[in-house]
């Protein structure tokens, strides 16, 4: 009798890797709110648009991020209906995303059986399940999953033979994208050369350059209302680089810079998503081996289909890199699907040319060893600087477990090599080990994220510690009720969330922040002043304002304080004649 291939044991594996994932997400579910700057304001702009204030958060009408999130959070608040503050939709919004990191993970298989055979897509699938920052961004509310979500569902259905059901279906899912972040215009750009030169052509005939050309202007057209009415256009981020940039330099000239960045930011940022890695602080020469595993599977695929995931991929990678060099990996995110996918690729076909007994059989050989020597390489330099191991929470939280890992398959290989292990078979050995500490990886993260969550343990402080001490000074000032004016603080979206106050961001300039108070923009400056010798990273602008407090302290008169550690520092600004900021 022929064995059901449903219940293959690496099927059944796989299932209930997905199922402890499952269960683990769910154990990290809870009621406290984790403030980000993104989602404080996604939730105040929710409960403006709940409240029938409008489009509006901190006193402002409109707002730089697109609606769907605010949008899917408003429609939480009804079908709760909570009449107490947004953050008591807190479970509900967290669980939602939790929904939408599963349905992002099974299109993540379903793009994936187009490239992969079964085993290898349901792999890919159960590391996007397995990512951490899936995990986090699903915990802290941000608009990320979401979007990775819509963006690979309409991948799927535009990977086929268009028939006009799925080519609308395509434009639905994409115009969602693209009113979730504004990033999803690079998902509709890259639609026009998909439909033009895909092998083989998903439309036939001169049909598909209509089909080409309309579908970004259709999905365009609800991003554009949007953004003609309800947007922040002040607040525009990217018209503000526009116009620092062509002000300072022409724009050749930032666009050459902007790729000079991008050498480093694309195979660091890239390989941190892919090897589920939370704070990389290895070097870049880690990341290239990697990297160039990515690149081969991208260029097999592109190759052979020029599918809509490939330019994506290639928009996607440069555009941001160019805008957001100095950002971290969550930009990476919707891209981790497709990261996996050229991964798998790649490795497979370096695999095949391994087994070759020839000449280019033996380079590739001689380069993968040597890339395993790279990998141990940052774990051996750190011993030699600091002589000491590191931490076991260090070495998987900023990546050194890969090194280790790397150094037990070069120890593995040796004995084989060596003919004490004659029977065992490295490659595979690797793939397993790989895939083990991945999963181990993300498991123990959710489970001490889960045992932190619901105060198992006291020992740590919650999760984003760094945001919660200016949540906690937005509760005290809404104390203050003597204070009506807008208060110039850092993080001011977690501020004014909390505190129910309107409040103001320092400028990126220390000069151009203190020509603002000069001009009588604010009145009362807020300070988070951290003990001396706190080693926690600082804010940048919080800094930027104790400067200012230390150099002019005859300009501010201290209004009200909160003692203890941080201290809560309320000032009014005194205008007086003094050097102008250097």
């Amino acid at each position: 009798m022929a064995q059901n291939p449903l219940f293959n044991s690496w099927r059944i594996l796989i299932l209930a890797a997905g199922l402890l994932g499952l269960v683990l997400y769910l154990g990290g579910l809870s009621s406290q709110f984790k403030p980000t700057p993104d989602s404080c304001e996604y939730m105040g702009l929710a409960q403006a648009l709940a409240h029938s204030k409008g489009y509006q958060f901190n006193g402002r009408d409109g707002s730089r991020y697109p609606p769907l999130m605010p949008l899917l959070l408003v429609g939480l608040i009804k079908v709760s209906e909570s009449t107490e503050s947004v953050v008591s939709v807190v479970t509900p919004a967290k669980f939602t995303q939790i929904i939408l990191a599963l349905l992002f993970a099974l299109g993540a298989w379903r793009l994936a059986r187009r490239y992969l055979d079964q085993r290898r897509a349901m792999l890919a699938a159960l590391l996007v399940w397995a990512n951490l920052t899936v995990f986090q961004h699903c915990m802290f509310i941000l608009s990320d999953v979401l979007y990775g979500c819509l963006s690979i569902w309409a991948m799927v259905l535009l990977s086929k033979r268009l028939n006009m059901r799925r080519w609308i279906g395509g434009i639905i899912l994409i115009a969602l994208a693209w009113m979730t972040r504004s990033v999803g215009i690079l998902l509709a750009a890259a639609a026009i050369p998909y439909l033009l030169w895909a092998k083989p052509h998903v439309i036939e005939g001169m049909k598909r350059w209509v089909w080409a050309l309309l579908m970004p202007v259709i999905c365009a057209l609800p991003f554009v209302l949007w953004k003609y009415f309800w947007a922040d256009q002040q607040g525009d981020y990217y018209l503000e680089r526009w116009i620092s940039a062509t002000d300072k330099i022409n724009l050749p000239g930032i666009i050459l810079a902007s790729f000079l960045n991008m050498a480093p930011t694309v195979p660091l940022n890239s390989v941190q998503t892919l090897l589920n890695i939370e704070t990389m602080t290895l070097p870049i020469y880690f990341a290239v081996p990697g990297f160039i595993v990515v690149l081969i599977g991208w260029g097999l695929l592109f190759q052979k289909h020029r599918a809509l995931p490939e330019w994506y991929t290639m928009f996607y990678l440069g555009v941001m890199s160019i805008w957001f060099s100095n950002q971290g990996p969550r930009f990476y995110l919707p891209l981790l699907p497709l990261l996996l996918i050229y991964g798998l690729t790649g490795l497979t076909r370096l695999r095949e040319l391994m087994a070759q007994q020839n000449l280019l059989g033996r380079i590739l050989r001689i380069a993968v060893t040597l890339a395993f020597l790279v990998f141990i390489t940052p774990l051996i330099q750190y011993f030699i600087q600091h002589k000491q191991p590191r931490a076991a929470l260090i070495l998987i939280r900023n990546g050194y477990v890969y090194s280790l890992l790397a150094a037990l398959i070069v120890l593995l290989a040796l004995l084989v090599r060596m003919r004490i292990l004659r029977r065992l078979p490295i490659d595979k050995t690797a793939g397993v080990l790989f895939f083990l500490t991945y999963l181990g990886t993300s498991w123990l993260y959710s489970a001490g994220f889960a045992y932190l969550e619901h105060g198992l343990s006291k020992s740590r402080g919650p999760m984003l510690v760094g945001y919660i001490p200016y949540w906690q000074m937005g509760q005290w000032l809404k104390q203050q009720d003597r204070i009506t004016e807008p208060i110039l603080c850092a993080q001011s979206a977690i501020v004014h969330l909390s505190g129910e106050k309107i409040t103001r961001e320092p400028d990126n300039r220390i000069d151009q922040t203190w020509s603002r108070l000069e001009k009588g923009e604010y009145n009362c400056v807020l300070w988070l002043e951290h003990p001396e010798n706190d080693q926690r990273p600082t804010d940048a602008y919080n800094e930027q304002i104790g400067r200012l407090i230390k150099k002019y302290p005859h300009c501010f008169q201290l209004q009200a304080n909160q003692s203890g550690s941080p201290q809560y520092k309320l000032y009014r600004y005194i205008p007086q004649k003094v050097d102008k900021y250097p």
